[in-house]
């Protein structure tokens, strides 16, 4: 019997789908408690789709400096009876080491709930993933995951990797990201230089391809080829503290287009 064709899965909801790109704009500090937010605004080809907010917060927890990143997004009211959107997502990794130490994401999507929460162990190379999902009142599915993640991160956390990238010097750059029981390879590519306007001012950018393949588990050889997945578009700013101007990416009708507002 034949098998069906595997399809790549990047991560599907808007918030995780953009966070690679969103942080971007974060230049890391050595100040405690120092606090930074940028908003962001979604546009479903012309219909206000949704809106998201991320801030990056540097502490110190158990005599450690860390940066921990929140990100929230939800949906618009006049999206909202169509698909109602609530999700979350919250990182936090060594200042020092840039090393990921864990990560959670929660989303809420219509009727769909799914908790994951991924756990760093450096010590032992492990990634321990506890992932579940709400199957009815009071009723959950879990699992659990250990992943080898060697020189993975979460995706908040790739991000913060990504900004220091020099699309000048090398025109493309590679970076692996844990999303749950799963370790994409991400690709990012310069294929242009345009200017951008948007509520926040008028930017000089780099525009960005960004692409993701599932490197972990290891394909099936009994499968068929992974088609390739779309690409998503990312405009960064050129100044020393780089910024996430804009991205867009196709929907299941038209596009969806994130901007920077605030």
């Amino acid at each position: 019997m034949r098998r069906p064709k595997r399809t790549s899965v990047v991560p599907s909801n808007v918030l995780a789908l953009v966070a690679l790109g969103i942080f971007f704009a974060i230049e890391v500090q050595a100040s405690v408690s120092e606090e930074e937010t940028f908003e962001y605004h979604f546009k479903w080809t012309f219909v206000p789709a949704a809106s998201a907010k991320f801030t990056v917060t540097h502490d110190r927890q158990e005599g450690k400096d860390v940066v921990i990143l929140d990100a929230s997004a939800r949906s618009s009211r006049l999206v909202d009876p169509l698909w109602k959107m609530r999700d979350r997502m919250r990182a936090m990794y060594a200042s020092d080491t840039g090393k990921s130490m864990n990560y959670e994401l929660s989303q809420r999507e219509n009727l769909r709930q799914v908790e994951t929460r991924v756990e760093f162990d450096e010590g032992a190379g492990v990634a321990r993933t506890s992932w579940r999902k709400r199957k009815g009142k009071g009723e959950w599915e879990e699992k659990e995951y250990d992943v080898p993640f060697g020189d993975a991160c979460d995706p908040l956390t790739a991000a913060m990797l990504i900004r220091k990238m020099d699309f000048d010097a090398e025109e493309e750059h590679h970076i692996q990201v844990v999303s749950g029981k799963s370790i994409f390879k991400v690709t990012l590519k310069k294929v242009d230089a345009e200017v951008v306007k948007t509520r926040a001012g008028k930017f000089d950018t780099v525009k960005l391809e960004l692409t993701a393949e599932e490197v972990y588990p290891p394909p099936d050889p009994g499968e068929e080829k992974e088609e390739k997945v779309e690409a998503v578009h990312l405009w960064i700013s050129k100044e020393d503290n780089p910024k996430l101007i804009q991205m867009q990416a196709k929907a299941f009708v038209g596009s969806v287009t994130a901007q920077l507002v605030k």
